[in-house]
């Protein structure tokens, strides 16, 4: 999602000078911090070039590990981060037997699982050493869905806008 939330070139160029060396560090999250750097080290990388735009460097930005060899500090801010999942169900749960030993499947007339996925996320940059506030970029937002339905007990149909759905035992 965090790919998804950041464009591929920007409309307007950073207000660091290209090729600057940049030290980031993330907040807002907890377990996701490592991934949201290493998306943003790689995104910022390759932000040095724009033709529709009309401005070009030769380089996209170097994030540094070491702030002392930085000359700007990104922090980027993760609002939100998640998933949210719902179900709607028509028809007959399984059924367990503890008397007598055998059991029904689900029976369902209409079943629909919909889970969307969501971040927005945005970065102020201070330059380095004075630690000033140079400028905050515009929130980064980007949501998606994966839903699945099942109708009559057999017909089931997927609808999302993920680029490569999961598929049936791709996890095994």
């Amino acid at each position: 999602m965090v790919i998804k939330s950041l464009p591929e070139q920007l409309e307007s160029p950073l207000p660091i000078p290209h090729g600057a060396s940049v030290v980031l560090d993330t907040s807002g999250v907890s377990e996701d911090q490592k991934i949201v750097r290493q998306i943003m080290a790689g995104w910022l990388g390759k932000q040095g070039y724009n033709v529709m735009a009309g401005w070009f460097g030769e380089e996209g930005y170097h994030v540094q590990g070491d702030i002392d060899k930085a000359t700007h500090r990104i922090s980027v801010i993760v609002s939100s981060l998640g998933t949210e999942f719902g179900e709607t169900f028509f028809g007959l749960p399984p059924i367990q037997s503890a008397i007598i030993p055998f059991s029904t499947p689900e029976l369902a007339l209409f079943k629909a699982q919909y889970q969307t996925g969501f971040v927005k996320l945005y970065f102020d940059i201070y330059e380095l050493p004075s630690n000033r506030f140079v400028k905050s970029s515009a929130p980064f937002f980007a949501e998606t869905h994966y839903n699945d339905y099942t109708v009559f007990l057999l017909f089931t149909f997927k609808r999302t806008d993920l680029i490569s759905p999961p598929q049936i035992g791709a996890f095994k």
